[in-house]
């Protein structure tokens, strides 16, 4: 009767928080929770062991019965992400590399306009000094018709969300009076190439877990299976994606499988070529 309850308690947890791919839980919010986790070395804040914390989250999985799990940040040097699924809910990888990389393109297309921007900080003094809060909404548009890197920008600027152009905006805003106070550009063209540097590490990650996911489909590999493990290392040295589908017991509908499959495919098929329309712009 415990069980039953508690698992209520985590799913009415999931609906509130509107989440769309799953439940997901990090390594640092899962103690309070009964978990198998807490056998890993280092539970709760920095479990080192990747395998442990690989076979603990399958067992919570059928323990909590739910059909997706992912852990933050696991290993040495907290450079793994772990993601599972089981085949219920197997779509979400699609939707979860989507997330992952439209949020990795975002700040990427920022700090490369940023980049520029430091390159010729006067014109971020000249713009942004005594600038009227008033006139906010058109700095970046202002900024384009002096920036000598405008039409790099300028494409940029298309692609970007509209939580990003203000990111952005603010970005200016805070860097130019930076600037004024004494900051070197040098220091912070520095600090936002590294920025830029990190998002295309993950950005290659994610790419990469994609391409591997949809090769395995198309082999069939997820055949006789029930999960997908999904493991993403983002060291900026030895950054790479390793995917597996694996046989842990869960249950799930023959029928309805392959069309699951199917419409995965598709999905991550749109979203390469998304991001390939993004590579060129980059």
């Amino acid at each position: 009767m415990f069980k039953k309850l508690f698992t209520l308690i985590l799913l009415f947890m999931q609906l509130i928080t509107g989440s769309c791919i799953g439940f997901t839980v990090s390594a640092e919010n899962f103690n309070k929770l009964k978990t198998h986790l807490s056998v890993c070395e280092g539970y709760p804040d920095n479990i080192s062991d990747v395998d442990c914390a690989t076979r603990a989250s399958i067992l919570d999985m059928k323990d909590l019965e739910i059909s997706q799990k992912s852990l933050f940040k696991v290993g040495p040097k907290k450079e793994f992400d772990i993601h599972l699924w089981n085949y219920n809910n197997i779509e979400d990888f699609a939707k979860l590399m989507e997330q992952l990389l439209n949020s990795s393109i975002q700040r990427l297309y920022v700090n490369k306009i940023l980049s520029n921007a430091f390159k010729e900080p006067k014109v971020l003094k000249d713009l942004f000094l005594h600038l009227p809060e008033k006139e906010k909404d058109s700095i970046l548009e202002r900024w384009l018709e002096l920036s000598p890197f405008n039409r790099r920008v300028d494409k940029a600027k298309y692609a970007l969300s509209p939580e990003a152009i203000n990111s952005l905006i603010n970005e200016l805003t805070k860097n130019a009076c930076r600037l004024q106070e004494g900051e070197k550009a040098e220091q912070m063209l520095l600090k936002s190439l590294e920025k830029v540097k990190k998002n295309m590490v993950k950005m290659k990650v994610y790419t990469g877990a994609i391409e591997q996911v949809l090769y395995k489909i198309h082999k069939g590999t997820w055949i006789g299976n029930d999960a997908l493990l999904v493991k993403l290392n983002h060291d900026p040295k030895y950054h790479y994606a390793f995917t597996e589908f694996r046989k842990e017991g869960f249950e799930y509908n023959n029928k309805t499988i392959a069309n699951k499959f199917k419409d995965l495919f598709e999905d991550l098929c749109k979203t390469m070529a998304k991001l390939n329309n993004h590579y060129e712009e980059l």
